[in-house]
């Protein structure tokens, strides 16, 4: 059952500093202001990807979609060649080898 969506009509005004305001726009990515402090206070932080994998993330999207037009073609009966199927898996673990050195890089 669906939970019935509630109007967002009060207002909360809140006087930041410039810190406090860089640090709430660092941490909410690109979720509204609003819509990140009412997750807070709904205990359900939204998920942020952080600026530096924002690429990653485009690049993850897109072999993503490719690789489900693929099934979707080959449940539908289709045929692949494997060789576009080899370079988009080939993609994939060269985008993730990549993140996982870069995320090493910053942990040290």
């Amino acid at each position: 059952m669906r939970k019935k969506k509630e109007n967002h009509n009060k207002e909360v005004m809140v006087r930041l500093t410039p810190n406090e305001l860089e640090k709430l726009d660092s941490y909410r990515g690109k979720v509204s202001r609003g819509g990140y402090l009412r997750s807070l206070l709904n205990n359900s932080k939204p998920k942020v990807i952080p600026k530096s994998n924002l690429v990653y993330h485009g690049e993850l999207v897109k072999i993503g979609n490719n690789i489900n037009q693929i099934s979707r073609h080959l449940n539908m009966g289709g045929s692949v060649n494997f060789n576009i199927l080899t370079n988009e898996i080939n993609d994939l673990r060269r985008l993730l080898i990549g993140i996982g050195e870069n995320h090493d890089k910053q942990s040290h």
